[in-house]
């Protein structure tokens, strides 16, 4: 079961309280960036939620922490009832489908016991290697081009009365727009430009569109087509 996020798309620890008090599940599950909201939840939510559930396990994906400069990998170094997954897959490496978790040493055995075997094959485990060492430096120049980008292009679009940027600590923006969100969508197709429609899942993320970060050239192109369209 999923439980609605706050006004500020933070964790709702009541709600998620009186969720885990009533199913009482083996496994509770965090997206920190969250997708499609981008933001990082609140490290003494989170805290407190692990803090107060030790019988459950506790997963934390960071598949795109590298954008937000910050982990909660302590959670997982500290508490045996919590894990931290990571990937390659949203900084370049999408291809090679690499991604690992972290645990505390006490849950390491019992992971072993249900890993399929041969899991990862060589040739990805060696791209991975060379992604983590040699290629580290590119990564993070990546990254750091990217995260200015962000900024760049949710000032741009803050500009514009009908839209508004919410903040994000990903790759992406969760962009309200006040019109007509598939009449925008379509005006940005015919453009070729592909933005996130959402059609489901929390009611308020209707009335929104989900933009990657691209390149400077590709961001440009939307921040045109953009004035083009709202004026």
């Amino acid at each position: 079961m999923g439980v609605p996020l706050d006004g500020a798309w933070d964790l709702d620890v009541d709600a998620m309280a009186d969720a885990i008090e009533r199913t009482n599940p083996n496994i509770v599950y965090y997206a920190s960036p969250n997708n499609p909201t981008g933001n990082c939840f609140s490290r003494t939510r989170l805290e407190a939620l692990i803090d107060a559930f030790p019988d459950s396990l506790h997963v934390i994906d960071e598949a795109y922490g590298p954008y937000s400069g910050q982990s909660f990998a302590m959670f997982a170094e500290e508490r045996p009832h919590c894990a931290l997954m990571g990937t390659l897959s949203k900084v370049g490496f999408a291809g090679i489908r690499v991604g690992w978790v972290r645990i505390h040493e006490a849950l390491s055995a019992e992971l072993e016991k249900v890993r399929q075997p041969f899991n990862l094959n060589t040739a990805a485990q060696e791209i991975a290697t060379l992604a983590l060492t040699d290629l580290a430096p590119m990564i993070e120049e990546h990254i750091t081009r990217i995260v200015a980008e962000r900024e760049r292009l949710a000032t741009d679009l803050d500009q514009h009365e009908s839209l508004r940027s919410f903040p994000s600590d990903a790759n992406f923006l969760l962009v309200q727009y006040a019109g007509d969100v598939g009449e925008l969508c379509a005006a940005l197709l015919q453009r070729n430009i592909a933005v996130r429609q959402f059609s489901t899942g929390d009611s308020r993320v209707r009335s929104c569109i989900r933009i990657t970060v691209g390149t400077p050239e590709e961001n440009q192109r939307l921040i045109e087509a953009l004035r083009d369209i709202l004026g």
